[in-house]
C-alpha cells in the first residue's frame, strides 16, 4: 500500500504583507460562492476588494494565517466586526443591510 504524501500546514500570525493574499483567497470565495448566494453582481469586487484592503490592513497582525511553505491557503478572524459609518458601507454595497437583517437572529 502507497503511503500518501503529508502536506504540511504552518499556522502562524499575520502581518501586512499577507492582506494581498488575503484578498486573493476572499475573490475565490466570493467568486465561487458568495455572489451567486446573495445574488450580487460579480463585477462589484474590484469596489469590495478596496474596502477590504483599507479593513484588513490595521486588523492583519490578529489575523491567523495558514500557509503551506510560502504560500498562503487560509487565513481566520474570530473578533466581531463594528461598521463605524454605515453609509461608507452602502456607497460599495448598497444592498448590505437587506441582506444582514435576511441573516440576522432574533
Amino acid at each position: 500500500m502507497r503511503r500518501r504524501a503529508t502536506i504540511r500546514v504552518r499556522i502562524r500570525a499575520g502581518t501586512e504583507a499577507d492582506v494581498d493574499e488575503f484578498i486573493r483567497i476572499s475573490h475565490a470565495i466570493w467568486r465561487h460562492s458568495i455572489a451567486k448566494v446573495l445574488a450580487v453582481d460579480i463585477d462589484r469586487w474590484p469596489a469590495i476588494a478596496g474596502v477590504m484592503r483599507v479593513e484588513l490592513l490595521p486588523i492583519a497582525r490578529r489575523i491567523l494565517v495558514a500557509t503551506q511553505g510560502p504560500v498562503v491557503v487560509g487565513y481566520s478572524y474570530r473578533e466581531g466586526a463594528t461598521i463605524e459609518d454605515a453609509e461608507s458601507v452602502t456607497v460599495s454595497f448598497p444592498e448590505f443591510f437587506d441582506l444582514l437583517d435576511s441573516v440576522t437572529q432574533r
